[in-house]
């Protein structure tokens, strides 16, 4: 049995032993085999001197194993080791699966030596900087995931590389980057949600700073790469280092059965990828030759909507905080409608909708959690899982309800003007360009999440507001037009700028 795949058995067994909430605390989430030897596989030369390697978030030890075992088949004999791992429970496991693999390699003399610390990763770096800078020739890692708060010990820690943090795995990375050796490699298996929105920018922007993109795999599965777990959550792995050349290789593979036999991928320069001039430098993850296309169409739309006076914001209403508020009817004459996520479809917004705990009205004792009744562009923050498309938008026409105030739950967005109210064209135009195969189709590339958030719409490529317009119109005349993808696409990526039927 090989170091790999004895670790593997070892922290099944453990993790059959321990809680979700054990778990869930420590944002622990184990590789499978299968992952491990992939991760590891990425690394494509080893010098020849003593290699050393650094392992945060090192759980059972199985990256390390994965890590050793390929390089011994790249002919290393020198291997030291640092692990970290802060549950303490764990630590007896790691040891004897460390102890496994000297052994497995001895006869072989390869010398391993490792050192495993309980400290957190983030803090001990932090103390023990700049001396642990450029320290390692490889950092391999699936780091810990949850959400930080500001005052958080880790952002803290990580705060000389990264402003305000707000997931632990944004502070393992960029710490994992300077820590590795300008020959060496950082490897990662992390959620996709760092590719896009407001708070992984400024990850983004020390990630295309500090070291480049070499390599990166897609999962078509957002249940497999952790499927012990029960993970729901759409991952990434990446190989950053800063070797000569600017290429990047993207494989996509199902999930974990398909792995061994990806030695396929396409090829990209990372400024294909990248916007590098721009604010957000949102990454953008093409899984075949049409996505890449649509990329390069996209890019050449230079209107934002806020180029055309839009606006996106949240909901305002929090359930949990304004549950007096609720009300199932409106027999006082005094509750207006509440919109809520479900209530919202493709080009539809159907309301009321009856529904336990979903009151359809709200009263209007507090007006600062509630908006004027005007035309809106209403879109839903969150998609289900049965949805087909990720984002879906449906109009909001003031004068078919008769209210004078509305509101809006915090799972939804709203679309409005800033210097006046959005037509019924405008609303109709904006309904059909982001509920079309276009828009769901570069979301899913920027975007792991099932999360839509008003940041990442504000930044969406759009044509002119001629175009938008156009499309309105035409959908009013003929509700049909939106069956039609290739009409549509003719009037987003039509080169006159205003837009002629075809």
């Amino acid at each position: 049995m090989t170091p790999t795949e004895f670790a593997h058995n070892k922290g099944l067994e453990y993790g059959s032993n321990k809680s979700k909430e054990h778990k869930k605390a420590l944002g622990q989430y184990f590789t499978s085999c299968a992952i491990a030897s992939f991760m590891a596989s990425l690394v494509d030369e080893a010098p020849e001197t003593p290699i050393k390697i650094c392992d945060p978030g090192a759980g059972h030890g199985l990256l390390s194993c994965a890590l050793v075992e390929r390089l011994v088949k790249l002919g290393v004999k020198n291997i030291s080791i640092d692990l970290f791992e802060i549950d303490e429970a764990i630590h007896e496991v790691l040891k004897n699966n460390l102890e496994y693999l000297i052994k497995y390699y001895a006869e072989d003399n390869v010398i391993i030596n490792y050192n495993l610390y309980g400290d957190n990763f983030l803090i001990w770096a932090n103390e023990n900087y700049p001396d642990c800078e450029e320290s390692y020739d490889y950092v391999i890692s699936n780091p810990p995931y949850f959400k930080l708060n500001k005052g958080d010990k880790n952002v803290k820690a990580s705060s000389f590389l990264l402003e305000g943090i707000t997931n632990i795995y944004a502070g393992f990375i960029a710490m994992g980057i300077k820590l590795t050796k300008i020959s060496g490699d950082t490897i990662f298996i992390v959620p996709r949600s760092f590719s896009s929105g407001l708070y992984f920018k400024s990850l983004r922007e020390f990630l295309f700073k500090e070291s480049r993109l070499k390599r990166i795999h897609l999962f078509k599965s957002r249940t497999e790469a952790f499927k012990e777990d029960k993970v729901l959550q759409e991952t990434i792995i990446f190989k950053a280092n800063n070797k000569a050349g600017v290429e990047t290789k993207i494989s996509i593979s199902e999930g974990i059965k398909d792995l061994k036999i990806q030695n396929t991928f396409s090829k990209y320069q990372i400024t294909d990828l990248i916007d590098l001039e721009s604010n957000h430098k949102i990454l953008h993850l093409p899984t075949n030759s049409d996505d890449f296309e649509l990329i390069q169409s996209l890019r050449k739309l230079k209107f934002r909507l806020s180029s055309h006076s839009i606006k996106v914001s949240t909901g305002r209403v929090v359930a949990f905080r304004s549950k007096n508020n609720l009300k199932n009817d409106n027999k006082s004459g005094f509750n207006v409608p509440l919109i809520w996520n479900f209530n919202i479809s493709q080009y539809a917004l159907k309301w009321p909708v009856i529904q336990d705990k979903k009151p359809q009205f709200i009263d209007r004792i507090n007006p600062r959690i509630l908006v004027p009744s005007q035309n809106y562009v209403l879109q839903r923050r969150f998609s289900a899982k049965e949805d087909k498309k990720r984002i879906i938008c449906a109009p909001f026409i003031a004068r078919e309800y008769d209210f004078n105030e509305i509101g809006f739950e915090n799972k939804t967005n709203f679309m409005y003007r800033t210097n006046g109210e959005l037509s019924d064209d405008l609303v109709y135009g904006l309904c059909v360009l982001f509920n079309s195969s276009i828009y769901d189709r570069y979301f899913r590339m920027i975007n792991g999440n099932v999360n839509v958030s008003s940041t990442e719409m504000s930044n969406m490529p759009i044509p002119s507001l001629e175009k938008i317009i156009f499309l309105g119109a035409q959908f009013k005349e003929d509700k049909s037009i939106v069956e039609d993808e290739q009409y549509i696409s003719s009037i987003v990526f039509s080169d006159k700028t205003e837009p002629v039927t075809v």
